[in-house]
């Protein structure tokens, strides 16, 4: 799989593009549940800011996942922002918020449908 410039792993790519925000306690913990239960998932997310990712990075070492099962990427070009979405072999939401138009860019792409 390749979504310019980033390339990840044979195993599944799960996929999160929200605003570190909406990472409530709870779902990052269900999130580092999945991850233990599949080794070779990798966790995509956005890089939102430089103490986010490092705040993120810390609590996936804390979870007995590791930081390096966390893929971060810039924002988007135009060409690849809905593009992107579709490599995802799940697109994880968050509670109690929701990502609204990423997820419906998500289904856009069809990925669901492999």
């Amino acid at each position: 799989r390749r979504v310019e410039p980033l390339v990840v792993g044979s195993g599944p790519l799960l996929c999160n593009f929200n605003q570190f925000y909406k990472v409530v306690p709870e779902v990052w913990d269900l999130w580092m549940s999945i991850l233990q239960a599949s080794p070779s998932a990798t966790l995509w997310l956005l890089a939102w800011s430089t103490a986010g990712k490092a705040s993120l990075q810390a609590y996936a070492d804390q979870a007995g996942v590791g930081r390096g099962r966390l893929v971060f990427s810039t924002f988007f070009e135009e060409r690849w922002h809905v593009a992107a979405k579709g490599v995802c072999d799940l697109f994880l939401d968050n509670v109690p918020y929701s990502a609204h138009g990423t997820a419906a860019d998500a289904l856009f792409t069809g990925f669901a449908k492999s």
